[in-house]
């Protein structure tokens, strides 16, 4: 039996792209996340979730009326927006 100190349990958490607050259960082996599902990740609104998928060159698709967000493709964009330092939002 292994016990994980402070710092392994912090840089387990650091390991998925710099996403420290990252602690909603999403299968690791999961490809893609729901509008809710970012939301939790990123610590926002679902509306504000929901006006984010709306923006030029979030990387959705749609299901019927459901939002379907490729993970690598979301953690790509929130990394190219993180460069950017702004999103807007348009209403």
């Amino acid at each position: 039996m292994s016990v994980q100190t402070t710092n392994e349990t912090n840089q387990m958490a650091m390991d998925f792209d710099g996403f420290d607050h990252f602690q909603i259960d999403i299968d690791n082996t999961s490809s893609y996340i729901s509008v809710d599902e970012m939301a939790k990740l990123l610590s926002i609104a679902r509306v504000t979730a929901y006006q984010l998928t709306k923006t030029k060159g979030f990387p959705c698709f749609y299901i019927g009326k459901r939002i379907i967000i490729p993970l690598q493709a979301f953690h790509k964009w929130a990394a190219e927006q993180a460069a950017c330092k702004a999103i807007i939002l348009e209403r």
